[in-house]
């Protein structure tokens, strides 16, 4: 599995794009180091989702030839979909643990 197409574009998911990593403002070694671990564990975890979302439904394809989102936004997006929608969806969210 190939993490969102390589490091830089993981560390632009962690920085911006998802997870926000800057806004924590954390100075103590020890706790940044927790939160990357932590935070590649569900960068890696949200990008199997999206997989296993894309082989369900394929994302479609737009004019220009790409895909209307990434694969790992298609994962953390239904995360945060079921996240939302708990009490209705424990199904599919105990699917997305099993993976």
């Amino acid at each position: 599995m190939a993490l969102v197409g390589g490091s830089k574009p993981s560390f632009s998911v962690l920085k911006k794009r998802g997870f926000e990593l800057e806004t924590t403002h954390l100075t103590d070694i020890k706790r940044i180091e927790k939160l990357v671990a932590i935070l590649a564990i569900t960068l890696s975890w949200a990008h199997l989702v999206g997989e296993w979302l894309a082989q369900q439904q394929p994302l479609k394809i737009k004019q220009h030839g790409y895909q209307a989102k990434s694969i790992f936004r298609y994962g953390l997006d239904y995360w945060q979909y079921l996240r939302l929608n708990l009490s209705h969806r424990i199904q599919p969210l105990l699917q997305c643990f099993h993976l």
